[in-house]
């Protein structure tokens, strides 16, 4: 009597679930997406780190040193014979996350057998891949100085925006996006969800309210409340974790709400695929997770291959995450992250688009 039980109900939650195509894509499909997807992307090796080399002695032992920081795929390098003042400015605005300086009389005094000073300027808001960089150059000097006893390079190092190399200066930006980004996708798609398991919603869509106007009402709640989190959040950061806050006021708060209106259009898709609040809550997770690893904050997006690469420009979280590390750490205004801007408006308006047209084409079903 009880194996027949249990096996009668074994047979109808099989029967009941596969029965939901929604539950057959989330149970089959999204499995092997993310394993291929994950499988490919991550790679905790640090590589093809844009730098810039300014190369004041212009000789051959420079230029063999250049050469040796090209080989391997760590360093994608920019050589330069001028303008090392500017240094400082390639870090800003993230032309390069590691600027080496190469000074005049460089081959002189390696030919004397005298240590050469080399200038080596980093973007610490990269702590790991700063500290990467570093042991991957003074090896390399290693590398050129094989033949030249007893000279040697002697790297004089400099770190911008995280002296102390601090890493949760690095992470705690990402989970302030994090955060921000589950927090008003569930919002929006719960609430939808559960007005319409309650019933509420069918009398929402025959009152006489345009679908525009039921989608914004649904909507400016939650921008509002995602607008409060962001100050909240931001309070935990700095008092909480001791992050600087060097954020200009304006981009700061226009970075953020427009990013928070891109996570309620994903919230608004998630609410017109889903049926139930459990759904939502894994169709959630479904597309946190992917977004999270193509985001750039746990798996340097350089390191991944170049078809990865390209998934990453569709991303709202690369932007959010880098605009945000770049805001509080260096203090980068609208010059610096236009194009951030520019990228998380686009991605923004496709993202609410596609959620509206797929929430108008749920009011007529």
């Amino acid at each position: 009597m009880f194996r027949q039980t249990v096996h009668s109900l074994v047979v109808k939650e099989l029967k009941q679930t596969m029965r939901d195509k929604r539950m057959r894509f989330i149970i089959f499909v999204s499995p092997i997406f993310q394993m291929l997807l994950f499988g490919f992307a991550l790679d905790n090796e640090v590589k093809h780190l844009p730098t810039t080399v300014y190369d004041l002695d212009n000789t051959s032992a420079s230029r063999e040193f250049i050469r040796i920081l090209s080989e391997g795929g760590y360093f994608k390098t920019t050589a330069k014979q001028s303008g090392a003042n500017d240094a400082a400015t390639e870090l800003l605005m993230n032309r390069a996350k590691v600027v080496v300086i190469i000074p005049g009389n460089f081959k002189q005094k390696i030919d004397s057998g005298m240590n050469s000073p080399v200038q080596l300027l980093l973007d610490g808001s990269d702590s790991n891949a700063a500290l990467t960089a570093t042991n991957y150059i003074r090896q390399m000097g290693q590398k050129l100085m094989t033949n030249k006893p007893p000279a040697s390079i002697e790297l004089r190092t400099f770190t911008y925006y995280n002296p102390d190399m601090k890493p949760k200066f690095y992470l705690v930006p990402g989970v302030f996006i994090m955060v921000l980004t589950v927090i008003t996708t569930l919002l929006t798609a719960i609430s939808i969800i559960k007005e319409r398991e309650q019933g509420t919603f069918e009398q929402l869509v025959v009152s006489p309210i345009h679908g525009y106007e039921l989608m914004a009402g649904k909507m400016i709640p939650f921008l509002i409340i995602g607008t409060i989190d962001v100050v909240l959040i931001s309070l935990v950061a700095v008092f909480g974790f001791g992050l600087p806050f060097h954020a200009p006021l304006l981009p700061f708060i226009l970075i953020n709400f427009i990013y928070v209106a891109a996570m309620l259009g994903v919230g608004l898709f998630i609410s017109t695929v889903s049926k139930t609040q459990q759904q939502a809550i894994l169709s959630t997770f479904m597309f946190l997770f992917p977004a999270i690893i193509l985001s750039g904050f746990m798996f340097p997006i350089a390191s991944m291959p170049e078809p990865i690469q390209w998934l990453t420009y569709i991303n709202p979280l690369r932007y959010g995450i880098e605009a945000e590390r770049d805001m509080l750490l260096k203090g980068s205004g609208f010059a610096e992250l236009w194009i951030h801007l520019v990228a998380l408006f686009v991605t923004t308006i496709g993202l609410i688009g596609f959620g509206a047209f797929r929430f108008r084409k749920m009011l007529v079903q």
